[in-house]
């Protein structure tokens, strides 16, 4: 079969109208060697008359039987990839028209099998204001873990496919954590990272259900992070940096946890968050503190976006 040098890869599960604008993000790329693997987690409505509509040569459909989870569908893909590199898209998220470009070009000139290009993101809020999250991490990943700079920044990444296969792919075993779990494993693995300092990438607040908030799988899935990468955690942070990194960590997912079941009337739930977080030092008294205002806002501005007919176009986020 014939190569090309990037394979762009969407996942999707059960969103065909966000599904649709990534991908006409990808196909309005100004890099054109590129394929495009549109991977189905067996979700309902199936997207397959949407993605043949498209008529394009590039794009393949893959759709499991059964819903496996984000991570075994980025793995979908990166057995099927033809790319030299492959770059992850998430279905509610859209592309810049250069990011394929500029990311391909930085990765050409690094030269490396051991290395991840990332580039920065645009939010756009419901009420259609924007805030930016910028990448931090040069060099050495491990470098990053060990100072506590570890973020990561979704549909950002462009991975060497050679290298992605050799260190495993994403672990199956992740319901949620995906980013920071392949992160770790590259830290583990030698692996360096660049980026293309712009925001390449769009997200959008919306309505529909994100893996991110919910609620059980994520409190499950911190456990098992840290069951899995203490041992790292603690080569390279020392034992008690490693246990306040944990605290810190659990604390700060947690505490966003409790805002979005706030934001959603979810009061039980994010009761439930808030009774979770713990304080052992400043840091984590300021989450809890900033946790515990932002939950009684969001309770009072839940109330009058139900209550008064407030516009989109003024609301801080959805209901």
């Amino acid at each position: 079969m014939k190569k090309v040098l990037i394979t762009a890869a969407i996942t999707t599960f059960g969103r065909p109208e966000l599904l649709r604008r990534a991908i006409h993000s990808v196909l309005n790329q100004n890099f054109r060697d590129f394929e495009l693997l549109i991977i189905d987690d067996a979700g309902q409505p199936c997207v397959d008359k949407l993605v043949d509509s498209f008529s394009d040569p590039r794009i393949k459909y893959y759709r499991h039987k059964k819903n496996m989870g984000l991570a075994s569908a980025r793995n979908t893909a990166l057995h099927n990839a033809r790319g030299k590199y492959i770059a992850y898209l998430d279905d509610d998220d859209e592309w810049f028209p250069e990011k394929l470009k500029l990311q391909y070009h930085l990765a050409e000139y690094l030269n490396k099998q051991k290395i991840v290009v990332y580039c920065g993101q645009e939010v756009v809020r419901v009420n259609g204001s924007k805030y930016f999250n910028t990448p931090q991490i040069s060099g050495l990943i491990s470098e990053a873990v060990k100072n506590k700079k570890l973020s990561t920044i979704s549909s950002s990444t462009l991975f060497p496919v050679a290298g992605l296969k050799k260190i495993g792919g994403f672990d199956p075993v992740f319901r949620s954590q995906i980013d920071h779990d392949i992160w770790m494993n590259m830290a583990m693995n030698g692996w360096l990272a660049e980026f293309v300092d712009k925001p390449l990438v769009r997200s959008r607040e919306h309505f529909n259900p994100r893996i991110t908030s919910d609620y059980s799988t994520r409190l499950e899935t911190i456990n098992r992070y840290f069951e899995k990468w203490q041992p790292l955690l603690v080569k390279l942070q020392t034992p008690p940096g490693a246990a306040k990194y944990k605290i810190d960590y659990t604390n700060y997912v947690i505490g966003w946890l409790a805002r979005e079941q706030f934001k959603q009337g979810k009061y039980v739930l994010g009761l439930c968050c808030l009774k979770l977080l713990k304080v052992h030092n400043l840091s984590s008294l300021f989450i809890y503190m900033d946790t515990l205002s932002k939950c009684g806002l969001y309770i009072l501005l839940r109330w009058f976006y139900i209550t008064l007919p407030i516009p989109n176009m003024f609301r801080l986020f959805p209901i």
